[in-house]
């Protein structure tokens, strides 16, 4: 056991550099903001955040939501680490507490290629929209992992695992002593079915009372589903079950307590390095694919095929049932015997084998809609595009060659001079307009080096100067043409 791996470093200075400088690092981390970002300073921290990445020449992927961050990013030693003190210096409020998990001496294989920030509604999928529950209000609690260690030898405790299926019974689980938590598995092909699940009569008459422990990948999917647990058991101890829920179960206020692991399993293996109670591999979405115990162990999964003991996912195998598509695991003696067209219409993952309907059959929650922070008015789309900040010297063909549409581009003129001033209206139609406008977001469109400003045109045709483009100059006179679309 390593009790110092067991401290998150929220608020407090980073772990030192370990290993060879030389070998690439890696850093995962979430960040959940409450009240959530607006629509403008959603866009504004997406666009810092990226800018920080490319600052200190990280790569990796994540999710940028209104409600925060979800990051897995790798590069130097020094990089990681510098990046990290940004963010704080950038947010403190909502980057202080952050817990940032830094691993050392990666294999070059497993950096990432690549600098991908996803512009997302949720940082985890679970389609909750506005009815998300609030964390600031949730009465779960967190347990390091020598804490949660311990609660896991409780035998009035349940332990639940929010993660997917096919990361749970076939790659790695907690698997506590004989005689202590019981373990329940949500059995979810997907984090949609999550509430769909803790919303069920038989789940929430199982946990009644009970002492839940969660635990995730690395604590982010637990945030909200404790959260959504504890909202869910509020409005039944108020007579409001939304799940329907036996009368003992509604007396019981729901469970007794709830916690969770800080910083995931991720955490939890870093500071028991044997395992602990854990069995099998802890499943990862980077490069490294695994997070194992040093003590290795037997496969808890099989292969879909010919059902010899397998934990290994590769080739991007998804199961044959097109309502499921999950990952499936196929051993490399199967891959090689096997034609990939068939292994594509026989490989069915455990649930699907099972007949296992899954939650998909229990209705969301119903939970009272918070009122959400009010949000700057947006401009509808429209059939038009609007382009600012064009070269004065460019022309029509390089206009729609630079942003992949046509359609009839009307230049805008200064009304009192009628020269040019470096703005175009294009009729290309809603959905191209909104292709273009979607894409500026996430990759800023340049043309000659000059960042162009894009946004949904007018609503009414504007009539002007078509075809060739009319003499270019500054304006002598304030522009009063068309208003600029933020």
């Amino acid at each position: 056991m390593r009790p110092s791996e067991a401290q998150s470093t929220a608020f407090k200075a980073l772990p030192p550099a370990r290993g060879n400088p030389r070998q690439p690092s890696l850093v995962l981390f979430y960040a959940y903001r409450e009240p959530a970002w607006s629509a403008a300073e959603h866009s504004r921290a997406l666009k810092t955040f990226i800018k920080l990445c490319e600052a200190h020449d990280l790569k990796g992927r994540g999710r940028c939501a209104p409600e925060g961050v979800n990051c897995t990013l790798t590069g130097g030693q020094q990089q990681i680490r510098a990046f990290c003190a940004a963010l704080r210096e950038w947010d403190s409020q909502l980057f202080g507490p952050v817990d940032f998990k830094i691993t050392d001496g990666l294999q070059k294989k497993e950096a990432f290629k690549r600098l991908t920030i996803r512009k997302t509604e949720e940082l985890v999928g679970y389609g909750l929209g506005q009815s998300q529950p609030q964390l600031a209000t949730s009465k779960a609690t967190h347990l390091d992992a020598v804490e949660y260690h311990k609660a896991l030898e409780d035998p009035d405790a349940i332990v639940v695992d929010v993660r997917n299926q096919y990361e749970t019974t076939e790659i790695g689980r907690m698997r506590p002593p004989a005689n202590g938590a019981k373990f329940l598995d949500p059995k979810v092909r997907n984090s949609h079915e999550i509430p769909r699940w803790l919303n069920a009569p038989e789940t929430r008459e199982r946990l009644a009372g009970k002492r839940v422990l969660m635990y995730c990948t690395g604590g982010i999917r637990c945030e909200r589903a404790s959260a959504l647990l504890s909202e869910l058991s509020s409005s039944c101890a108020g007579g409001a079950c939304p799940a329907q829920a036996t009368q003992d179960a509604v007396a019981s206020a729901g469970p007794k307590e709830i916690v969770m692991v800080r910083g995931g399993v991720e955490r939890y293996l870093r500071t028991f390095p044997d395992g602990g109670y854990w069995a099998g591999a802890n499943y990862l979405f980077d490069r490294r694919f695994e997070q194992r115990p040093l003590k290795r162990q037997a496969p808890l999964g099989s292969c879909a095929l010919c059902g010899v003991p397998c934990d290994l996912y590769r080739g991007r195998v998804v199961c044959a049932v097109s309502t499921c598509k999950v990952p499936v695991l196929v051993c490399q003696p199967c891959r090689n015997r096997v034609s990939p067209e068939e292994v594509a219409s026989k490989a069915k993952c455990r649930l699907c084998r099972d007949n296992f309907a899954g939650s998909k059959r229990v209705e969301k929650p119903e939970i009272a809609v918070k009122a959400a922070p009010v949000a700057e008015k947006t401009r509808p789309p429209a059939p038009r595009l609007f382009v600012g900040n064009l070269p004065f010297t460019v022309e029509r063909e390089e206009v729609l060659s630079t942003l992949d549409i046509d359609g009839r581009l009307t230049w805008l003129v200064d009304r009192e001079t009628s020269l040019f001033y470096g703005s175009c209206v294009i009729e290309c139609g809603v959905d191209a307009a909104t292709k273009v406008v979607s894409r500026a977001k996430l990759y800023p469109t340049k043309l000659r080096g000059r960042k162009l400003r894009l946004g949904f045109g007018p609503a009414a045709p504007v009539d002007g100067a078509e075809g060739v483009r009319p003499p270019c100059a500054r304006p002598a006179s304030v522009f009063t043409y068309l208003r600029i679309p933020r």
